[in-house]
């Protein structure tokens, strides 16, 4: 009987971004080999359509000229003698809300269901989801993700696609270009979880488990296709536990479950795709034809049982001939040839977009600005007379450096601020003032610190150029860290400062400074050079890497390694260490929350591992003056976008904020005495500059009334935004303090 059967499949493409037509196809003939099998796809170059698996081929129209409603009719009149199974997410979506019993796909709430990020269904399976966050939260909820989880992400949409992002930068292109392609309002990033990637498949109908098979993925390509793999059986409990999930589900259809399992055995939940795999023909060598299971029961037809040929497999790539009276479509140079025509023939891209929701942002309630930094805008407001204007936040930087003090007199820890950071006398005074040592990382600065009030026993060097003899003609230098052995061997004969030390680098850590605690002739020419050492200075060790960059997590483990290696070497060395130095980059936000548990912590272990007397220095610099610096910038043109939303032209460019793509600066707009956040939308702040990267801020709401002369000001600009500023289109060159 089962010549009476006819199935169309749809999505067939089997390139790099292969779709689980063919697959299907093959499984569905080795179960009816009398069936006849349609290829469904929207365009000649998904290239599945042309194996002879199929008997009949359908091209619709694409997704982005085809009128929904006449191929809703279309396919609905070819389902009167046909069954119907998707390989395409976004196609299952717009097939569910047809709600037709020959379609074999779950309902619309069961898609809602197991839907990213949140997949709702897996507290009943009893396996965790990563931790994850819309993007809807905000840049600055998202950067703190970032670094939490060390930059170590993922960008997601809510149906297709997924980016690996190692910054802040990565993580914004990604999200770019998903929303680019895409066009999904609900993008989200995700915790990368280390381990091996492992899925399960399965057929069900009507909420019945028919059966499911358990892979390992043996080989994946770049892109996280399965390249081959062990087939196996699902762990009990995880099956039964699906079992009772699909039931509530009334689950109709194939679907995958991907996870990973991490190095002590856990799964971790990453997907769940409401089709099967592009594998799945894989799983039928292993002798469980789900496809086959799948339309036995839903059309009671009886299928050729499944033969077992090898629990693993292997994807080959093969030629066949282009099926008669078919051509290949030619690489369109707007779409970038190998582009999303190629990567995605079946259209997804335009039917997700035609399909989704307009991309607004979703409002959120404005952050709180402390009481304090209020009062600093406002005075900054009013005296300021022509901008761009830089202004220090005095009373905002006072509390930050009030903090750090703190540090010296309760805790025994010297903080020395980083000048690199901002050397602007006014800072420096604050700086001096609250008795930080300066931290300097040229003779230049050691320099400019002398005549900004420090005396040499209060600066500290930590240059990758050795420091000259000439720079304690005036006193020794209160401590001097080496970049590497060489430059450490000469201050040990020639000790500029109280203290000398060297820079290390941990293993596995990509660095241009410091010495490798990696490579072990380093290492052991190091610690020959602390046993050698002379008895007059006293001995030290520096690390320095930005939280901020590599992620709070990284840091505080690497700084551990540090530690112990400092420990270590006092054993090999016989030689006693007097000073450990964990440098800065900490964002303000992660120093406050280090010196609630991460620094003390550190503390102590510095205190049992390398000794009581240890001192402990901190060279914290935007961690302490960033929040406490902005550009006050005004309107000075307003611009109707294209597409949405309006662009308004300022004074200030990406010169006044060199890092104004670093990492997310709050913007408000002072009008009436008050000072207002800005909150999302479709509009942009542009900056004054003929340079294209020259956009402050995109995604943001502009007051209606908003208007020629208005007054924004940029937050957190006072660290490197300050240092690094720069002249273009000025018609002069930079100044700098320390240079006057």
């Amino acid at each position: 009987m089962s010549e009476r059967l006819t199935v169309i499949l749809s999505g067939c493409h089997s390139g790099p971004n292969p779709s689980p037509g063919l697959g299907i196809a093959q499984s569905l003939r080795l179960a009816y080999p009398l069936a006849r099998l349609i290829a469904r796809d929207f365009s000649e170059g998904a290239t599945g359509i042309h194996h002879p698996v199929f008997d009949e081929v359908w091209i619709c129209p694409p997704w982005d000229e085809a009128d929904l409603d006449l191929l809703r009719r279309q396919l609905l009149s070819r389902l009167e003698g046909a069954w119907l199974l998707s390989g395409l997410d976004v196609e299952i979506r717009w097939l569910a809300g047809l709600d037709h019993p020959r379609i074999l796909c779950p309902p619309a709430p069961a898609l809602a269901e197991t839907a990213k990020p949140e997949l709702r269904t897996v507290r009943d399976l009893g396996v965790p989801v990563p931790d994850w966050l819309p993007v809807s939260a905000g840049e600055r909820a998202l950067h703190r993700f970032g670094r939490r989880h060390d930059w170590q992400v993922w960008v997601k949409g809510s149906v297709h696609e997924a980016r690996a992002a190692h910054s802040w930068t990565e993580v914004q292109q990604a999200l770019r270009d998903l929303g680019s392609t895409w066009g999904e309002a609900e993008l989200f990033v995700q915790a990368h979880v280390a381990g091996t990637e492992e899925s399960l498949a399965f057929a069900a109908y009507r909420g019945e488990l028919l059966d499911a098979v358990w892979l390992e993925k043996r080989m994946v390509t770049e892109q996280g296709k399965v390249w081959g793999g062990a087939v196996g059986s699902v762990p009990v409990e995880l099956h039964e536990a699906l079992r009772s999930v699909l039931r509530d589900l009334r689950w109709t259809g194939g679907g995958e479950l991907e996870f990973i399992c991490d190095r002590e055995g856990e799964l971790w939940l990453l997907e769940w795709n409401p089709r099967f795999p592009a594998w799945i023909h894989g799983a039928t060598l292993s002798g469980v034809n789900l496809p086959g299971l799948l339309l036995e029961r839903a059309s009671g037809e009886p299928a050729v049982p499944a033969r077992p040929e090898s629990d693993r497999f292997v994807r080959i790539v093969t030629e066949v001939p282009v099926r008669a009276g078919m051509s290949l479509p030619r690489p369109s140079a707007s779409a970038g040839g190998e582009g999303a025509a190629w990567k995605h023939p079946s259209g997804m891209p335009q039917l997700s977009r035609r399909l989704g929701r307009p991309r607004a942002t979703p409002e959120l309630p404005a952050e709180p600005l402390p009481e304090t930094l209020v009062t600093d805008l406002l005075d900054a407001a009013r005296t300021v007379t022509a901008t761009p204007a830089r202004v220090l936040l005095r009373r905002t930087a006072e509390a930050r450096f009030v903090l750090a003090a703190r540090l010296r007199e309760k805790d025994r820890i010297q903080v020395a601020y980083s000048l690199k950071t901002n050397p602007d006398p006014a800072v420096l005074a604050i700086a001096h003032s609250h008795g930080l040592w300066a931290e300097t990382i040229s003779r230049a600065e050691v320099d400019w610190a002398k005549r900004c009030g420090w005396s040499p026993g209060e600066i500290l060097y930590n240059g990758p150029v050795p420091l000259d003899p000439g720079a304690g003609e005036s006193g020794l230098l209160a401590a001097v860290f080496a970049d590497d052995a060489e430059a450490f061997g000469r201050y040990l004969h020639s000790p500029p400062a109280r203290v000398v030390g060297v820079r290390l680098r941990p293993p596995f850590v990509e660095s241009r400074f410091g010495v490798s605690l990696g490579e072990p002739e380093e290492v052991r020419g190091l610690t020959s050079l602390f046993a050698e050492a002379p008895p007059g200075p006293a001995l030290g060790v520096s690390f320095h890497l930005a939280s901020s960059e590599i992620g709070t997590g990284r840091w505080e483990s690497l700084a551990r390694t540090v530690v112990d290696f400092a420990g270590l070497m006092q054993e090999l060395a016989g030689r006693s260490l007097a000073v450990v130095d964990l440098g800065g980059g900490w964002t303000p936000e992660d120093f406050d929350l280090a010196l609630e548990g991460t620094l003390p912590q550190l503390q102590a272990e510095i205190a049992t591992r390398v000794g009581e007397g240890v001192s402990l220095i901190l060279e914290p610099g935007k961690a302490l003056i960033e929040a406490a610096g902005a550009v006050l910038a005004r309107v000075v043109d307003i611009r109707e976008l294209p597409d949405a939303g309006r662009a308004a032209v300022l004074d200030c460019g990406l010169c006044d904020l060199p890092h104004i793509a670093s990492y997310p600066h709050r913007v408000a707009l002072i009008r009436g005495g008050t000072a207002t956040l800005l909150g999302q939308g479709a509009d942009a702040l542009w900056g004054r500059l003929c340079m294209e990267a020259d956009r402050l801020a995109e995604g943001i709401a502009l007051p209606a009334d908003l208007a020629v002369g208005d007054l924004f000001v940029f937050l957190d600009a006072g660290a490197y935004d300050a240092s690094m500023a720069f002249a273009f289109g000025r018609g002069g060159a930079a100044e700098r303090d320390f240079n006057r």
